[in-house]
């Protein structure tokens, strides 16, 4: 249950995989809620349009189509492929940015020296230089 936007490394789908928000069921109902008014046989119609929704929106080919899935691999496959692509990452390092802290403490220190007062409101910093008689 992850995606290449979420940082997926690979992602294998089988050829059975739906991939969709809502289910096939859920969503044929709606999406042709129309023509499911007009037709004579409406169970007929919907079991029509189950399969059509699967066929042109939930299936994986469609998303490999748009390099949202690396590959559709038959289940026999899933083992040779899993050791594959994680003997590719297994010596994997990310770098990620440091996190950035709400308080600065080196800072509020330094701009308090300097002016003075310092506010720290919500993690944004403000140096208050009052101009006044000495």
């Amino acid at each position: 249950m992850c995606s290449k936007d979420l940082g997926a490394d690979f992602v294998f789908c089988w050829p059975s995989t739906e991939l969709a928000v809502m289910g096939a069921e859920g969503a044929a109902p709606i999406i042709f809620r129309r023509e499911l008014e007009k037709a004579g046989n409406q169970e007929e119609a919907l079991q029509g349009k189950i399969r059509q929704y699967r066929e042109e929106f939930a299936n994986p080919y469609l998303a490999a189509e748009h390099l949202h899935i690396d590959d559709v691999i038959d289940p026999a496959e899933t083992r040779p492929k899993l050791i594959a692509a994680l003997e590719m990452v297994i010596n994997k390092q990310e770098d990620k940015p440091a996190k950035k802290t709400r308080h600065q403490p080196d800072l509020v220190q330094r701009l308090q020296k300097k002016y003075h007062s310092v506010i720290n409101l919500k993690g944004k910093i403000f140096a208050v230089h009052t101009i006044g008689r000495r």
